[in-house]
């Protein structure tokens, strides 16, 4: 029986733990076929607790030069490793795709997680295919590379999402 209770606190913690995503408008039925999605991060309209300058988060701990790179390899990672038997990948560059997903935190909280808006285009459009909102629930305000936790939930659940609307799409 302790056994059985230890599993389904386990089991909720671990749900506890996965960022929100959430396809507002559009479709992703574009990516029908598509095996690479360009992935980019933009951080024009960030602030910090929803009104300070993004600067005075990065300023509660040391960052790597390279955080912003390095933060969205985690999400690459994640999204590649949930959705490689589906043959759909992201990358960080947009040679040779066709789609780019684009990340746009606004606000980054005290505890470092992030939320925001993503958008799907065309590579070298404008106009939109999708618009998704997310939120993390994972983050840390003073780890070297600044987004590390909420990209690394963040690529778990967009795969997760991007699988789900493909599959409706194919249906």
């Amino acid at each position: 029986m302790k056994k059985i209770i230890i599993l389904m606190f386990l089991s909720i913690l671990n749900l506890s733990c996965i960022a929100k995503v959430k396809l507002e408008s559009g479709s992703l039925c574009c990516l029908k076929g598509e095996k690479t999605v360009a992935v980019s991060l933009d951080l024009t309209r960030i602030k910090y607790n929803k009104a300070l300058p993004f600067k005075d988060f990065l300023s509660l701990g040391r960052r790597v030069t390279d955080w912003k790179e390095r933060s969205l390899d985690y999400f690459v990672k994640e999204f590649n490793d949930e959705c490689y038997k589906r043959n759909l990948s992201v990358t960080t560059h947009s040679r040779g795709t066709k789609y780019i997903l684009v990340l746009t935190p606004l606000v980054v909280y005290k505890d470092g997680s992030i939320s925001g808006n993503a958008y799907l285009r065309e590579v070298g459009s404008t106009k939109l295919e999708a618009t998704m909102v997310f939120k993390s629930d994972d983050g840390d305000n003073d780890d070297p590379i600044t987004f590390k936790d909420p990209m690394d939930e963040l690529g778990e659940s967009f795969a997760k999402l991007f699988i789900r609307e493909i599959k409706k799409a194919n249906k």
